[in-house]
Order: C-alpha cells, then structure tokens, then sequence
C-alpha cells in the first residue's frame, strides 16, 4: 500500500483548516492567492441587491448645461425592489443636489436624471464630471438597504457654442451686474431715452470698447474678453451685444456667412448692424450695412433668451468711472441762414467721452452730430457746428 508523504499531508490539512473556518453571513468574501488579503465583492453581487449604470446623454458644453436645467442621462436599476429613492451629488460641487423617485422596480426600471448647474462649473475646464449616486430601496422581506454608486458624464469645453446661430445667445451675459455697472461707467449715466441717446450709447460703448482683433477657437465671455483687451471677430460682436443689453438697449445678433455683427433695434424698429473690428464707429457700421446686404439671420436675443438663457457667468471687470457735464448748448447767427452752435463739455476719467448736439428748425427737429474724445484725467472742450435755417436751436445729449 503507498503511503502520502508528508509534505502532501501538511497541504491536505490547511485546506481542510480553511474550508472549516471560513467565514459565512454578511458579505461574501474572497481569499487572494496572491497576497493573503482579504477585499470585498463589490454591493451589486450581493443577493438581493440591485445593478446600477448611468447612460449618459451626449457630451454637451458646459455653457449649455449651466443655462438652465439639464437632462443628463438616465440611471438603470436592475433587480426587484420596492420604495425606490434615488439621490445625486456632485464631489466637485458643480451641480444642485437632486432627488429622483421609483415606486417599484421589478427586474429593470430607469430614473431620468435632470440636474441644475451651478456658476462654479464655468471655472474650470472639466471634461468628465462624476455623479455620485445614493439608491435606497426595500427588499422583498420589506428590509432596508443603500447603495452606492458613481456614473460619469462626459462634457464639452464651455468655449463650444451648441444650437448655433440661436445657441451664441448663451454667452450675452448683458444682465450680468457686472457688465451693467462697467457700461455705466463709461457711459457717464446717460440713458437710452431717445433715439439720438442710442445712437450716442451705441458709438460710445463701441468707441470705448476698442479690442485688437486676434483668431481663435471657440467663445469666451464678454468679461474675459474685455479683460483681456482682445478677441476673434465672434467674441467682439458678443461682447458688443452684452454692453448694449447691458445699457438698456435692445440687442441683436446676425449671423452672416463671414460671422457676426451685433446691433440693436431702435425704437422705431429697425436694426442698427455693426460689423466689430472695422476701426471707427462709422467704418464698423458701413461694413455692417454692407454685410448684410448678402444672406443672414437676424438672432433677436430677447427672444432667444426665453429658449437659450444666459449662462450665469461670474466675471469681473473694473468698472471705469467716466464724469459728463454738459453745458448749456446755444447759437449765434454767423451770416444769413448760417447759425454757429457750441455746447461746453467737461469729462473726467480715464478713457473715452462722447456726447451729443440736436438741432432744430423752428421747431423741426433737424438733425444731429456727435462727436468722441479721448479722455485722461480732466478735459474741458466744446462741441461746434455750423447749422443752416430761420430759427436755429439746440440741444446736448
């Protein structure tokens, strides 16, 4: 008869020794091979427990997201379970956190995940944001159980411009209180309560604005671009758009095969196009009339904010502040017919001023002039036209 070694008989008996001790109830444990460490099986093999998986929707930027409430995918339960609560939290502290329930689950169920993003999202430049999940449910004997769980979802830049032309009004942060307070300031207090006063806002803010034109990828917010004293075309004309909103005025984009133009509508209707980067107010104006003489769309954005609202961009830029006194605008008769009017302006600040002079005939309003200065400290200095009629008056804006 053969005997067992010895050696074989040590083996047979530690095998035995682990059958006999290993542990049972709880959570199923595995021995390594490798190392003698003990890990856990992760939750979703545990009997009774459920299978998660988040399908994310496709990547879209991060301006989109944070403009409103965002569908983002949707959560796959799988397994049978009862009272269904479902909750989700950002690590990162980019989104809300939001609440989502299923009355039952018998086999496979989903939850459709919607999340409000936050400003903060906008700081960096993520591109996957984890989405930890809290699920808790009943089991078959009514027993309460939680599970954990962390989905991905992928994201775009948030200089990706999504549904455009429309989409570009997510970046005309005009409502920003930070952009009104820096149009206020160069503006001097004047208000759009005419239509001479816009047209003086309107060349004023351009004339002010002054950016070198520089290419590039993608679109970044007015305040950045303004803060850094240069931008594409694009980025200008969006820009442009956020000072007039921001000014009171009533803004527009076009859209044109060579890009965009940014205006406004007046207040009889009609849209003043400025094409930015043309040098003066009046060279950015004939080129804006120009392009559009070609196709285009016109993107009222007061209507496309209802369906692609601003993204709530927290910016900073140093409000300038620019002083105006206007004198008292008055006339001399300089031959026959011919009248000479002078209006007295002082500024002070650093920038540029801008004022206006209407005249009128009897009456008729005849017209107006404006005029822009450089500023730098104090200046004192006068507006003057010749002007022609029977009955000369004028007016400063």
């Amino acid at each position: 008869m053969r005997r067992i070694p010895p050696g074989w008989l040590f083996v047979v008996l530690v095998a035995a020794l682990i059958l006999l001790f290993r542990p049972h109830g709880g959570k199923d444990t595995e021995l390594s091979a490798l190392t003698g460490s003990v890990t856990e099986v992760p939750a979703e093999a545990e009997p009774g427990s459920l299978f998660l998986r988040f399908e994310p929707v496709p990547a879209r930027s991060l301006t989109s997201l944070v403009s409103g409430r965002s569908s983002v995918g949707a959560l796959q339960v799988t397994g049978s379970a009862s009272a269904v609560t479902v909750r989700v939290t950002s690590p990162d502290g980019l989104f809300a956190p939001a609440a989502f329930a299923l009355p039952e689950v018998a086999e496979s169920g989903s939850v459709h995940v919607e999340l409000s993003f936050l400003p903060a999202a906008l700081e960096g430049d993520a591109r996957d944001v984890p989405l930890d999940f809290v699920v808790g449910y009943a089991d078959a004997a009514n027993a309460l159980h939680e599970q954990r769980y962390r989905g991905m979802l992928p994201v775009l830049p948030r200089t990706v411009v999504e549904d455009a032309p429309e989409g570009y009004a997510r970046f005309v942060t005009g409502r920003d209180p930070t952009l009104r307070d820096y149009a206020a300031g160069l503006l001097g207090g004047l208000a759009p309560d005419s239509l001479e006063g816009e047209r003086l806002i309107a060349r004023w803010l351009y004339e002010s604005l002054s950016l070198a034109l520089e290419e590039r990828e993608g679109i970044r917010f007015p305040a950045e671009v303004i803060s850094a004293g240069s931008g594409s075309r694009d980025e200008q004309a969006i820009a442009y758009a956020a000072l007039l909103s921001a000014a009171g005025l009533d803004p527009a984009l076009v859209s044109t095969p060579d890009g965009l133009l940014a205006g406004y509508f007046d207040t009889r209707g009609y849209i003043v196009p400025l094409r930015p980067g043309e040098g003066s107010y009046e060279d950015a104006l004939s080129a804006g009339i120009a392009a559009m003489g070609g196709s285009y769309e016109i993107i009222a954005l007061s209507d496309a904010w209802t369906r692609y609202p601003p993204a709530p961009y927290a910016g900073s830029v140093e409000a300038p502040a620019m002083g105006r006194q206007l004198g008292r605008c008055a006339v001399e008769k300089a031959s026959e017919s011919l009248w000479r009017a002078t209006l007295p302006l002082r500024f002070t600040g650093t920038g540029v001023g801008c004022a206006g002079m209407v005249h009128s005939d009897g009456g008729r309003r005849g017209g107006e002039r404006f005029a822009c200065f450089p500023v730098e400290g104090t200046l004192e200095t006068e507006m003057t036209a010749l002007l022609v009629g029977d009955d000369v008056s004028c007016e400063g804006i």
